[in-house]
């Protein structure tokens, strides 16, 4: 009897818990040209950037350890922020700094230090409330904010190949917009893949919360998954070279079981952590991850919350047309048909 073994890959998209901006960035196609409208209240916000890959390259050739690459793979993410200077918008690649001090050497830090500029726009029109820029060229050009060039190394790419790729379509919310474009590439090696590699790619630009949560630096006696920040952290007027923050979840009582969550009474958070669960997860299976997931809910009582944590089958297009893989609002479990039996998790935390 021949049996055969199908691996599972889990992606787990974590983010808090954020709260919802209004008017934010609106991204349309006139006669072939993108134009974005942004809000003057934008400027300067904290925009989280992610990239999911939605299909992954059929590859002739796909070495048995290469991990990434598959549909449901988030592979890149970043920080920017919208700035004017004179007649032009820019993006900007924004330093996270952190402050535990109110003297003057955080205030000189921010001041020296200039933030990277990714692109740089044209005014085409102002109102009294916004401004409008042409993004087609930017959209269609091999960056880390709409395409594969952040993971390249990763998925081993080559040469972009700029006449066979092109955007499929845009959607704005009132929080984020998303973006899906097929993207091409040549390959390093034409004994691998001789035709190139083609890959259909979502990015998800987020509008990250005024207010940040308070940061919590890791302690090496719990497991928390974390984050690097080098050269960044102030403390009684040293720079520390190197430390990390916790990812955590925005966790917070309601404003009317404020008070019994603080007399040590279980409440339910503002808003539950959802996963959904990717439908290429074959269907006897589903039941299992749903239970894994929501297997947590006792470790989050200890946290005072009841009700944290549950998962979902993904819904379809008539079930929830606003549902998308690369949706960063949404977290998700996605099943990969893979040789290697291996699960992973890269997550996306607001930085």
């Amino acid at each position: 009897m021949k049996r055969i073994f199908t691996a599972i890959f889990i992606f787990f998209l974590l983010l808090p818990n954020l709260a919802s901006g209004r008017n934010f960035l609106h991204l349309h196609s006139e006669n072939g040209v993108y134009l974005m409208d942004v809000p003057k209240s934008t400027l300067n916000r904290d925009i989280l950037v992610t990239t999911t890959i939605l299909q992954g390259a059929a590859r002739e050739n796909r070495a048995r350890d290469m991990r990434f690459g598959y549909g449901g793979d988030a592979v890149f993410d970043q920080m920017i922020r919208l700035t004017k200077d004179g007649n032009s918008l820019q993006i900007e690649k924004p330093s996270v700094v952190s402050d535990n001090t109110a003297k003057s050497i955080y205030s000189k830090f921010t001041q020296l230090a200039m933030s990277p500029i990714v692109a740089a726009f044209p005014i085409k029109k102002e109102n009294d409330s916004t401004y409008t820029i042409d993004m087609t060229s930017f959209l269609k050009q091999d960056n880390p904010l709409v395409s594969l060039s952040g993971a390249k190394e990763e998925l081993k790419l080559g040469e972009y190949d700029d006449a066979k790729s092109y955007v499929e379509g845009t959607v704005c919310y009132p929080e984020n917009i998303n973006i899906r474009s097929y993207r091409a590439y040549k390959t390093r090696d034409e004994k691998e893949d001789p035709n190139g590699t083609n890959w259909l790619v979502g990015t998800s630009w987020f509008l990250l919360p005024k207010t940040p949560m308070m940061p919590q630096l890791t302690d090496m006696r719990v497991g928390y998954f974390s984050t690097p920040v080098a050269g960044t952290i102030f403390r009684d007027d040293y720079l520390i070279p190197e430390v990390r923050y916790a990812n955590r979840w925005r966790l917070e009582p309601k404003a009317e079981d404020l008070a019994k969550y603080r007399q040590g009474e279980l409440v339910e958070p503002q808003k539950q952590i959802v996963f959904y669960i990717d439908r290429a997860t074959p269907g006897y299976l589903v039941p299992y991850f749903i239970k894994a997931v929501e297997a947590w809910n006792p470790v989050f009582e200890k946290a005072g919350f009841k009700h944290a944590i549950t998962a979902k089958l993904a819904p379809t297009a008539e079930e929830d047309s606003t549902y998308s893989e690369e949706d960063i609002r949404y977290s998700l479990i996605s099943y990969k048909a893979s040789p290697i039996p291996n699960a992973y998790g890269p997550m996306v935390v607001d930085p």
